[in-house]
């Protein structure tokens, strides 16, 4: 039997999404006097859902606040001005090897842009949608053998993916509960399929 399609999401899963939010906010306010407490508290307005997740338009936040540059002059000064941060988690290296595909959701050139903050990443083929991944896998790879591994609990995934729940804050290693698997770190991927 072939080796499933190791499929990983990337936003709070690879890329601590957290991290490079604060920064950013932190960049955007000194760079551009940006009041941090107003621009968050107006985030959900450029919010569009998909299913019950959603997608952020950081650059179509951008482009409503007074005196910020154009989303090409901000993405290359973000870029130079984190050129030497690591978002991604430590635990990343463990599952790089053996990863076919990043699967995110969300809009592309916002996705696009926290892909080229990680170097690492460059290699590995990424699929950035806009439908819901069970759906999309469905369409994408159909009946083929694949594994999910997400922050995100998922719904409606096709009988031929293994959905592997990652979740860092438990203390076990791999818990196998009711048919559902999760592990605490992306480093027990392994134990988990074993």
């Amino acid at each position: 039997m072939a080796k499933p399609l190791l499929l990983i999401d990337f936003d709070r899963t690879l890329f601590d999404t957290a991290a490079f939010v604060d920064e950013l906010w932190e960049y955007l306010a000194r760079s551009y006097h940006i009041a941090i407490p107003e621009e968050q508290a107006r985030v959900t307005q450029f919010y569009q859902y998909i299913g019950e997740q959603y997608d952020y338009y950081f650059f179509d936040h951008m482009a409503s606040i007074s005196g910020v540059p154009p989303a090409e002059v901000l993405v290359h000064e973000v870029k130079e001005a984190f050129r030497d941060k690591n978002f991604l988690f430590s635990d990343v290296n463990a599952i790089l090897p053996a990863v076919d595909a990043i699967l995110t959701i969300g809009n592309q050139p916002y996705q696009e842009f926290k892909l080229s903050l990680c170097p690492l990443l460059a290699t590995i083929p990424h699929h950035i949608v806009q439908a819901t991944k069970g759906l999309y896998i469905t369409q994408t790879f159909g009946l083929q053998p694949t594994v999910l591994i997400d922050d995100k609990q998922q719904q409606n995934l096709p009988a031929s993916t293994t959905f592997i729940h990652l979740d860092r804050s438990q203390s076990e290693p791999v818990i196998r509960k009711e048919g559902k698997i999760s592990i605490a770190s992306l480093q027990y991927y392994q134990q988990a399929l074993a």
